[in-house]
């Protein structure tokens, strides 16, 4: 509840409250440091707090120290600052304390917690009634504007686990710095798929390569800010990016159904005999297709603006559901009151709760629908404008509105790129070296070719759909990943072709035989010259008939009779011999050999011609084609493999410390909580951004030793193949096999008293019986001597008598 009221104001709640921000800034400066931080607070083994004051992330958007009371002012302390060190020494004691846990959590949390708790098995109905109304009072007593607070201070705090000189793991909880907030989500997305993995199987090494510029990132979209037009642009640069490829797609259509355009009775008459019929197809239906137009053009108008009003509905509901959830937490903030009132507002609530998601379900179904409808009336829209467009001024002034357009648009996308990247900032050289503004260059270049020299220039800006697609990218990668290898079988291929040539020079020349076509050229163009040429010889003047361009005909051989066709010999020198082989060899499936003059059987050099043949066909054409496909291929295979790869990486191993997914299989904690919380990448970099806008002077103990790694480029401090939650667990089992293994021990030494009890009493037993034993022995032969003493008067009796009596029995 202090920290509740040390860093809350009921009245200033805004995120981007950037004056408010540098006037806290200018504030802290000013601070005492003794009051504005807490130094190294230790909350048990392995667990340390990171200060919140620093030059850069006082003042973090979302409270405002713009309520300050004079006290407060005058001793410089932040209020949201000491509140945000409160939540955090809060969450560090909420790990050892459930009921602090419960307390940390924002008000729209505790519904779950109660219902949790009547789908909690082995407890009593009692002690379930009991902790429905203390979660329930607990959530009774918590105001809005405290709940607001709990929710900026758990996404402004962030966690991280790193590795000290002792190799023991701890645990850092830290506020977020405000520049944090300007990182873009296109660079994070882009970071995330695009970072290599090194010999160890971790992306940190990579990953920590460019945080350096994806903080000066931060600092370039927070100076961007202060620049509205600039910031605008910049905010649109996907959409730059799709309007740019649909014009492109549109002006070539325009080409391609136009081109030659009409230019006004210039041009040859066969250009002016296809204008005319154009023209005359156009006129016969131009009644129904601008008909058609104009209604297309008319009904996306008004689909346009009824999706235009529906929208504005749209954010009328929004408005009344946010006035509901502020009725309901006015409603809920009321006192405790008995069981039933208590039972009554959590139906009630649950009810109200009902019924806002099937509103939001059914909100998000109607917005997606809408979404489509719009796509496509906004599609339907700009074609019926281009169509009509075109039939009221023409394709060509189209076209060139179209390609002024482009040109446009291509600046200010590029404008939006350097905007996101903090080009402006950069050296000429450096902004040259980019890859990406090479390209946009080269882009913006074809534009004003294809608007100012020719059209057909446009063309080549289709070939921006390889640059947009991965998978396009992937197929020239095929060829451009081993380019040194299918380069050298190249060479191969060439050198084969060129040792054939030679050997075909020397024996076959005579069968280099081409079949070529006649070279006649039908000028329409003399059509007029032709009618003039009659008239003349109709009236007898003198005109030349015979008068032809000589730029449409050429010294003609030999013709053939039969169908005009002739065949030429192709290897009359050796340079003619390899560019016969090399054209008509490669491309023909079966080699060189489908183009040469069939032999005959009874010809002495017709053995040769057929191993030349074959040789040809199977060396040059099934070989060493084959390996250049066969490399292609097989690297198109390895790209796409590699692809599956990384994305089974990524959702399958933590992108930090390199643990498998398997790895937190019936543990504690899950592994999405292990990559959200425990090792989130983006606190890592929150904590380096931390360190560099911090004041070094006032450096906890985790914080001076990660800069120090930091500035040295060391990065033994990240977690390799270690987890808290997993040594705390290894912990626990160690435990429990502690005690079992005592239990065996214990087990095992009564054994032993029990084995050793038993052999004594087996040794007194084998003591016994010898002795029995040897008392048998000695009967035996004391009967043996009566016996004998007996037969002889009896003198055995006197003799057992007296060993009676000495004791002997």
């Amino acid at each position: 509840r202090l920290a509740m009221d040390y860093g809350v104001d009921d009245d200033n709640c805004d995120d981007d409250d950037d004056d408010d921000d540098e006037e806290d800034d200018d504030d802290q400066e000013d601070c005492d440091e003794d009051d504005c931080y807490i130094e190294d607070v230790r909350l048990g083994k392995g667990t340390s707090i990171s200060s919140g004051r620093s030059r850069s992330t006082s003042g973090a958007g979302g409270i405002d120290g713009d309520c300050d009371d004079d006290d407060d002012e005058d001793s410089g302390v932040s209020p949201k600052e000491v509140g945000h060190n409160i939540y955090i020494l809060c969450h560090q004691l909420a790990q050892h304390n459930k009921e602090l846990a419960g307390l940390l959590k924002p008000n729209s949390l505790y519904c779950s917690e109660v219902e949790g708790v009547q789908a909690t098995g082995g407890q009593n109905q009692q002690q379930q009634q009991q902790q429905q109304q203390q979660l329930l009072q607990q959530q009774n007593q918590v105001d809005p504007r405290v709940n607001r607070a709990l929710v900026y201070y758990a996404s402004h705090t962030a966690q991280i686990e790193i590795v000290r000189h002792d190799r023991t793991l701890e645990q850092i909880v830290f506020p977020i710095p405000e520049i944090c907030e300007y990182l873009t989500r296109d660079t994070k997305i882009k970071i995330y798929n695009t970072a290599e993995r090194d010999d160890q199987g971790s992306k940190v090494s990579d990953f920590f390569e460019k945080t350096d510029d994806m903080f000066n990132e931060m600092m370039w979209q927070k100076k961007l800010r202060a620049r509205p037009s600039l910031f605008w642009v910049s905010s649109f640069m996907s959409l730059w990016s799709n309007i740019l490829f649909n014009c492109a797609v549109i002006i070539n259509l325009i080409v391609a159904f136009f081109y030659p355009f009409d230019n006004g009775g210039s041009g040859s008459s066969s250009n002016n005999s296809d204008d005319g019929q154009r023209r005359r197809m156009i006129s016969a239906l131009g009644g129904h297709v601008s008909a058609a137009v104009w209604l297309g053009l008319l009904a996306s108008i008004c689909a346009a603006a009824f999706l235009l009003w529906a929208r504005d509905d749209d954010n009328a509901d929004d408005v009344d559901d946010v006035e509901d959830d502020d009725d309901d937490e006015d409603e809920d903030g009321g006192g405790g009151g008995d069981r039933d009132q208590q039972q009554q507002r959590k139906t009630t609530r649950r009810r109200r709760q009902q019924r806002r998601r099937r509103r939001r379900r059914t909100l998000l179904t109607t917005r997606t629908s809408r979404r489509r409808w719009t796509a496509a009336v906004r599609t339907t829209l700009v074609v019926t404008a281009i169509l009509r467009l075109i039939l009221s001024v023409g394709p060509e002034p189209t076209l060139w509105l179209l390609g002024a357009i482009t040109v446009v648009m291509k600046s200010v996308h590029i404008i939006s790129i350097m905007g996101n990247q903090g080009t402006f900032t950069k050296r000429l050289g450096q902004i040259l070296a980019s890859a990406e503004i090479l390209y946009h260059l080269m882009y913006i270049m074809f534009c004003i070719l294809g608007l100012c020299m020719h059209p057909f220039f446009y063309s080549v800006l289709l070939l921006d759909v390889v640059y947009r697609e991965e998978t396009l990218l992937n197929v020239i990668r095929s060829v451009t990943r081993n380019g040194r290898s299918i380069i050298l079988t190249a060479v191969l291929a060439l050198i084969l072709v060129y040792l054939f040539s030679i050997i075909g020079y020397m024996f076959f020349k005579d069968d280099f035989l081409v079949q070529v076509d006649d070279d006649v050229v039908f000028d329409t163009s003399g059509s007029d010259d032709q009618q003039s040429c009659s008239a003349a010889a109709a009236t007898g003047d003198d005109f030349n008939c015979d008068g032809r361009d000589s730029s449409l005909t050429r010294s003609s051989l030999s013709v053939d009779t039969g169908g005009g066709d002739r065949k030429e010999r192709a290897c009359d020198s050796l340079i003619m011999c390899i560019v016969t082989t090399l054209n008509q060899g490669l491309r023909n499936g079966g080699g060189i050999g489908d183009i040469l003059r069939a032999p005959s059987s009874q010809e002495p050099l017709f053995v040769a011609r057929v191993v030349y043949d074959l040789l040809f066909f199977f060396i040059v054409i099934i070989i060493v084609l084959n390996l250049i496909f066969g490399v292609i291929i097989d690297t198109f295979a390895d790209l796409r493999s590699e692809k599956q790869q990384k994305e089974l990486i990524l959702k399958n191993t933590c992108f930090v410390c390199g643990l498998n997914r398997s790895a937190f299989d019936n543990k504690t904690v899950s592994f999405e909580e292990h990559i959200k919380c425990e090792h989130n990448m983006w606190h890592y970099l929150y904590f380096i951004v931390l360190v560099k806008v911090k004041d070094p002077t006032e450096f906890t103990g985790p914080e001076s030793y990660v800069y120090a790694m930091v500035k040295d480029r060391n990065l033994d401090w990240f977690p390799r193949l270690r987890a808290m939650s997993l040594l705390m667990a290894a912990q626990v089992d160690s435990e429990g096999e502690q005690v079992e293994l005592r239990g065996l021990q214990t087990q095992l030494e009564t054994t032993q008293t029990l084995v050793a009890l038993l052999s004594q009493q087996l040794s007194e037993l084998k003591e016994q019986m010898t002795e029995q034993r040897k008392q048998r022995q000695r009967i035996g032969l004391l009967n043996s001597t009566s016996a004998y003493y007996g037969i002889g008067g009896g003198g055995g009796v006197n003799v057992l008598r007296q060993q009676n009596q000495m004791g002997i029995l």
